[in-house]
């Protein structure tokens, strides 16, 4: 079965893992209807016609169908689909997951599960936003099964499991949408491997701005020449873009125009430095391979994330 790959609603925004969880919000499915129709079954027959299984399900993402389980091994005819939404008009649609699809879907609800899964290689493939994370769909595999995964903090749906569909409409009024419409790849090697678990800190998955260093023990940092602490701090992650692997420079930016941001709102950097700094950045990006319209963005994402999140720094007062 051929895995689906359906462009519906896609975003320009490439997934930010340091803002994440990035959503549209509008003011629910009222919203929604506005911008793309009475309901969600155009996206629902489209992903029908791609080769997948779909299901209607409720605002709770359970089952409106007592006969759902019959979509697990062959898809509906579209007049049963039609039939679906005829009868619950305002309802959203499911994915089956699984050889019925040819797709298997790795869900993540946490930042911290999906930077683990990024660190540890993850190809270009067909992503879907939802209202507090990422689907990301592969192809099909046997030897993958519906599971938690990253400590119960994702979710792998194969066979028995499905996944809300895009252009779906979340409680919150987030829409389900597709951010990468590249065809399904592969699942990675780790996955198969058992190796989905959360990295302890200071371990070799451990990187500052991905994920938090333990607090306990950790005292206030006193600087004495702010200047030449930014200075060090702004080479420092210069040399780390340049160093990033071919596929890490978009990453790599944003960690470091993260921690730049977390430097500045400790210290006090103005404006002008910390764009100076930025710039710095991405030429560094461009030098590395990055694109140029996503190192403004990657940049720009990273240092607002980090200007939320100040580093346990303090100017001393004979500085």
């Amino acid at each position: 079965m051929t895995a689906l790959l359906v462009p519906l609603f896609v975003s320009s925004t490439r997934p930010d893992p340091l803002s994440f969880p990035f959503t549209d919000r509008g003011s629910g499915p009222e919203q929604f209807f506005v911008q793309y129709g009475k309901s969600v079954l155009s996206p629902a027959l489209a992903q029908l016609d791609a080769g997948g299984s779909v299901i209607p399900v409720d605002a709770d993402k359970k089952p409106l169908i007592l006969t759902w389980k019959l979509f697990q091994t062959k898809a509906p005819t579209p007049a049963q689909v039609n039939a679906w939404f005829e009868r619950w008009p305002g309802a959203n649609y499911a994915v089956v997951c699984g050889r019925v699809s040819g797709i298997v879907v790795l869900d993540f609800d946490t930042i911290d599960a999906y930077n683990a899964a990024i660190w540890r290689g993850m190809p270009r493939t067909y992503t879907v936003r939802t209202a507090r994370g990422y689907h990301l769909y592969f192809k099909y595999d046997s030897a993958l099964h519906t599971g938690k995964r990253f400590e119960g903090q994702a979710d792998l749906k194969s066979d028995g499991g499905y996944v809300v569909g895009p252009g779906s409409v979340h409680q919150s009024g987030a829409i389900y949408t597709v951010i990468d419409d590249s065809p399904a790849a592969s699942a990675p090697a780790w996955l198969f491997e058992g190796t989905d678990r959360m990295p302890v800190p200071n371990k070799e998955l451990f990187h500052d701005g991905i994920f938090p260093k333990p607090t306990i023990g950790l005292g206030l940092q006193v600087v004495r020449n702010p200047g030449a602490y930014w200075r060090k701090a702004v080479a420092g992650e210069v040399q780390n873009v340049l160093d990033s692997p071919p596929d890490g420079h978009n990453i790599a930016h944003n960690v470091a125009a993260y921690k730049l941001g977390r430097v500045a709102a400790a210290l006090g950097i103005s404006d002008a430095e910390l764009e100076a700094a930025l710039c710095d950045l991405r030429a560094a990006a461009l030098q590395a391979g990055q694109g140029a319209i996503e190192t403004i963005k990657t940049s720009a994402s990273g240092a607002r994330a980090g200007l939320q999140k100040p580093r346990d720094l303090k100017v001393a007062t004979d500085a």
